[in-house]
């Protein structure tokens, strides 16, 4: 799997306890407090599909039957392609009045038996057919198919942890600029990634973003983000 990687930083720099700048999190800094924030990029290793098998017919018992019939082709698909049991997820049959047209125009027409489905693949190079024999079977409604990554815990860890080593780096740079020197942590406070785009680091992320090798199209991202103080040593 290839990662990619990207680190920026945005700093304030106080000697004394003062007011920080507007839009900064820490309100009462001692030393040298600087946004960090680490990008990682991944490639999915399994994807997961949403759908719904349903059937309409005018008497109920008549489209559950198709239903569950379309359930058990749906179901030879799935072990096929080597589906384990553990990632299936489904729904019990239900059952509603079908309608047709719209508004006032709205007439009954039958009854419509439905089975939800949700479903964990790891063949990403044949998701194409895998859907295909899906709706084939009988899942005609497909609603979403979305990708993942099983390391996900272990890339946030190194999001975070590269986080702080490029705050740590911008703050080094400010000090080294003021003939200061960055001591040990004086405080860390967690930023979430997601609201970035809301903020006034938001500039820091895009214009630093350069990865050391590039992502496939629909690659992953996970992204760590902290505000730090470092102490400033004499």
């Amino acid at each position: 799997m290839r990662t990619a990687r990207a680190s920026s930083a945005r700093s304030t720099m106080c000697s004394r306890v003062g007011p920080m700048f507007v839009g900064q999190s820490i309100t009462r800094a001692v030393g040298a407090t600087v946004f960090g924030s680490h990008r990682i990029r991944a490639e999915p290793d399994y994807a997961t599909a949403k759908f719904v098998v349903a059937s309409v017919w005018p008497q109920p018992d008549e489209a559950i039957e198709d239903c569950n019939d379309a359930t058990r082709r749906v179901r030879d698909v799935l072990r096929e392609h080597a589906i384990e049991d553990d990632a299936i997820m489904s729904s019990r049959v239900a059952l509603h009045l079908a309608y047709s047209g719209y508004a006032g125009d709205r007439k009954p027409v039958g009854y419509r038996a439905a089975r939800e489905f949700q479903v964990r693949t790891h063949d990403l190079s044949g998701i194409e057919g895998f859907l295909v024999a899906l709706v084939g079977a009988g899942a005609r409604e497909l609603q979403s198919v979305t990708y993942h990554s099983s390391r996900l815990k272990e890339l946030r860890v190194q999001a975070r942890q590269g986080a702080i080593r490029a705050a740590r780096a911008k703050a080094e740079t400010y000090a080294a600029a003021a003939d200061a020197r960055i001591g040990r942590v004086l405080h860390i406070e967690d930023v979430n990634p997601e609201t970035l785009r809301h903020r006034s680091h938001a500039a820091d992320i895009s214009v630093d973003d350069h990865t050391e090798e590039d992502a496939g199209v629909g690659s992953i991202e996970v992204a760590g983000a902290v505000m730090v103080c470092f102490a400033i040593v004499d």
